[in-house]
């Protein structure tokens, strides 16, 4: 496992990375003073443990107006997982279709790639409920199904 970044103000913070793609959250960390992950310091280890269900972690994420990135693209078609993302007006981002498989490298670099639509659309859709599937041709809005 990769060290762990250095924790950083929580008022700063405007994305929260799923534990399921934590080394990609460590990495983005590294990079970007903006990322959180679960169990890297006091609020995330308190608010946001390692193994935190999806229907608890979600609406933390949604209150504190972060935009969620993970890697369970079952979180949009599972009933519980999907309604409890609506109901708290989630956002939340994830790695679609064959993105998904590839490796952290390709996953960070499909971020970094279209990171500008990602803001847009952070900017066009900031109350949510919204689900941005991103892949190797962009970025596409999906709806819940709840």
């Amino acid at each position: 496992m990769p060290p762990e970044p250095q924790p950083r103000p929580i008022s700063g913070v405007r994305f929260y990375v799923d534990e399921d793609i934590l080394r990609i959250g460590y990495a983005m960390m590294w990079l970007r003073p903006d990322v959180v992950t679960c169990g890297v310091d006091a609020l995330a280890t308190t608010a946001f443990p390692r193994k935190i269900p999806d229907a608890e972690w979600i609406p933390r994420v949604a209150a504190r107006g972060w935009v969620a990135i993970t890697g369970n693209r079952k979180i949009r078609s599972n009933p519980l997982e999907a309604g409890v993302a609506v109901s708290c007006s989630a956002r939340i981002m994830c790695f679609a279709g064959s993105a998904g498989n590839r490796t952290n490298w390709d996953k960070v670099s499909l971020l970094s790639r279209h990171w500008n639509a990602i803001e847009n659309m952070i900017e066009r859709e900031p109350a949510g409920p919204w689900w941005l599937a991103v892949s190797a041709s962009g970025v596409n809005p999906q709806p819940y199904r709840t």
